[in-house]
């Protein structure tokens, strides 16, 4: 449990950090400076999804490790709160107990992503989460921030268009400036 609520935390904060430190507008990274701050970003994800595996195996190492992905979602989305000063709502509909870890791993780290997005651009003051099944795992996540900002590098959205279709799905981002949604679909059968 420290492992997962605490060291998890710490390196999600460090991580989120870092990435508003390299997204400031006022301040102009040189680019070897500016893709070291990537390359220490991507490794904190890295280091988030190991220390992960090693709970999710800890909890029960006989399982098949199938993850509980809707646990998951309400930490992402506490921890998400505690970054904007203000709850997410979250939706979750059906039961997700049963998804198979390497999928519920795409998505929670869809969902981290879109969420962290929030956090370091939008300015929002309200965001909503759902996630559930329906033939398909679905993640949605809107929020009634700026939209996405000119200048802003989109190697997140990459990682999340590339998540969905490793996983057989699609991700759509719709913005404006009255806000963005990312919709992230999977289908659950191969």
């Amino acid at each position: 449990r420290d492992l997962h609520d605490v060291l998890v935390q710490r390196l999600y904060a460090a991580g989120m950090q870092l990435d508003l430190l390299a997204r400031r507008p006022t301040r102009k990274l040189a680019r070897k400076d500016a893709a070291r701050l990537a390359d220490a970003i991507d490794q904190l994800d890295a280091s988030i999804a190991d220390v992960r595996a090693v709970v999710r195996a800890l909890r029960n190492p006989e399982a098949d490790q199938n993850a509980d992905l809707a646990e998951s979602a309400r930490t992402e989305v506490a921890i998400a709160g505690e970054l904007l000063g203000f709850a997410p709502t979250l939706d979750i509909d059906g039961d997700l107990s049963d998804i198979p870890a390497s999928l519920a791993d795409h998505a929670r780290a869809a969902l981290r992503e879109t969420l962290s997005n929030v956090v370091r651009h939008s300015g929002a003051h309200n965001v909503s989460v759902h996630l559930g099944r329906n033939g398909d795992l679905e993640l949605v996540v809107s929020d009634d921030g700026c939209g996405i900002p000119e200048g802003v590098t989109h190697r997140g959205l990459k990682h999340l268009e590339e998540r969905a279709r490793q996983a057989g799905g699609r991700c759509v981002v719709r913005s404006s400036q009255k806000g963005t949604t990312v919709s992230w679909t999977v289908p659950l059968t191969g």
